[in-house]
């Protein structure tokens, strides 16, 4: 059941197939490397290099075999090796010269992260300009807000959205900076002190990390995983954003509310027992993802407290934790989008829920007006008295007020200033313009 939950085009990038592609051409780069500067014979090194660069007959590695070794790197050498030594024994000797297994798997991961999050950034744009969109639609269309799910104020449709993509925006804003600076070349060699390389070790890092379109990392982070948690920790942030905007969604469908709905399609949203059931799908999805990948940032968290130069177990673990975090973070992502690109919204049932509030929600707005006859504590609280009884009358708010009043020595209000107590314009008004200020404000091209 998991697939309704996962990116199949992320899940591949973690797949065995494409860890060993990544696993060679980390190979094929360090070769060529240590070969133009001199570390490696030049005949071995484009011996090795197009050994792994030769897509005609691909490595596979027998699990079991894996599992014995403690990490698929020791087999991969070991096969890898071997094919050169069919090929020419001499260059065999050099393969995988002054690396070690972590050098190898985690620029293998950092491959895959970097390709992570190219997708994961494409469509998240491609989401954020959807929303914006949106906003810009319906900017003034006027809709309930509700605080601690009870009916508040008057808001529009393009604020709440505005608001929502602004969280979006932020979490954009982070993925930029993560790819500049966090997808590393990991090179260190068997404790980190790349001795192989001697006085070329810092050339060797660069010309290495070029060839593969990774930053050269100032110094080995064999047990340093800042940029693996912070990595999935952007993640997880940007699911629970879009199980933010997925929640609003399901609670807009409900039946009693009705205000937004996702978008129809053949044997999508239906009930095996009611047949008239519309049920949020997409919605779902992101809202199970977020409920998840929490744990999993968690985890890699956790993994950070790796002993002395080689993690015994936390670096291991974070190979269960990064490529489920990435497949559902985007597999919510795609949900979302898909919610956004199908959005259905009934303006018309938005402005009769808020026609249906007893004139309740422009309590605020009468204790303001009422506030410089009153004082602000006795303008609020004689409101609340007010709404009280039209709660328990049914009466709208407007026709206690004007009941009320008629009972002062002299109004404090011309009828006036009561309809525009009473009218919605003033904060519909207010939350176009900050919508639309949003719009103009934010920047896109993250």
């Amino acid at each position: 059941m998991d697939a309704q939950f996962h990116s199949a085009g992320i899940a591949a990038l973690f797949e065995p197939a494409t860890e060993l592609a990544h696993m060679l051409a980390f190979e094929a780069a360090l070769a060529r490397a240590q070969g133009e500067l001199g570390l490696i014979p030049a005949a071995a090194a484009a011996i090795i290099a197009d050994t792994c660069e030769d897509s005609g007959s691909p490595l596979r590695l027998d699990p079991e075999t894996v599992r014995r070794a403690g990490n698929p790197a020791i087999p991969f050498v070991s096969m890898l090796t071997d094919r050169i030594r069919s090929v020419d024994a001499d260059a065999a000797a050099w393969v995988h010269y002054g690396a070690t297994s972590q050098d190898l798997i985690d620029t293998a991961t950092m491959l895959a992260l970097r390709e992570t999050f190219a997708i994961v950034r494409h469509d998240l744009h491609q989401l954020r300009e959807s929303m914006a969109t949106l906003v810009r639609t319906h900017a003034r269309t006027p809709m309930l807000a509700r605080t601690l799910l009870q009916q508040a104020m008057p808001t529009t449709l393009g604020y709440k959205l505005a608001a929502a993509l602004a969280g979006l925006d932020q979490v954009a804003a982070r993925m930029t900076e993560i790819s500049t600076t966090h997808f590393a070349l990991q090179l260190g060699g068997p404790v980190g002190t790349l001795a192989a390389a001697g006085a070329q070790a810092s050339e060797l890092v660069r010309d290495v990390a070029a060839r593969l379109g990774l930053a050269p990392a100032a110094i080995c982070w064999h047990t340093n995983r800042v940029r693996i948690a912070e990595c999935g920790a952007v993640l997880a942030t940007l699911t629970g954003q879009l199980a933010k905007i997925a929640r609003d969604v399901v609670l807009e469908m409900q039946s009693e509310v009705a205000e937004l709905a996702e978008g129809h399609a053949s044997g999508k949203g239906g009930s095996s027992a009611m047949p008239h059931k519309h049920n949020p799908v997409d919605s779902v999805v992101a809202i199970a993802a977020a409920t998840v990948t929490p744990q999993l940032a968690a985890g890699l968290f956790a993994a950070m407290t790796q002993e002395h130069e080689r993690g015994a177990g936390g670096w291991h673990a974070e190979w269960l934790l990064l490529p489920q975090l990435c497949s559902l973070s985007h597999g919510a992502l795609q949900s979302v989008l898909e919610i956004m690109l199908g959005l259905r919204v009934d303006a018309e049932r938005m402005r009769a829920n808020l026609d249906s509030t007893l004139g309740l929600t422009s309590a605020s707005a009468l204790a303001n007006a009422l506030a410089p006859a009153l004082g602000r504590d006795v303008a609020h609280s004689t409101v609340q008295a007010w709404s009280r009884s039209a709660l328990s009358e049914r009466r709208n708010l407007r026709e206690i007020a004007e009941r009320n009043l008629a009972t002062f020595e002299k109004n404090p209000l011309t009828q006036a200033q009561l309809a525009d107590a009473f009218s919605i314009e003033r904060e519909v008004a207010a939350a176009e313009a900050r919508a639309l200020q949003y719009l103009q404000q934010r920047s896109p091209a993250t």
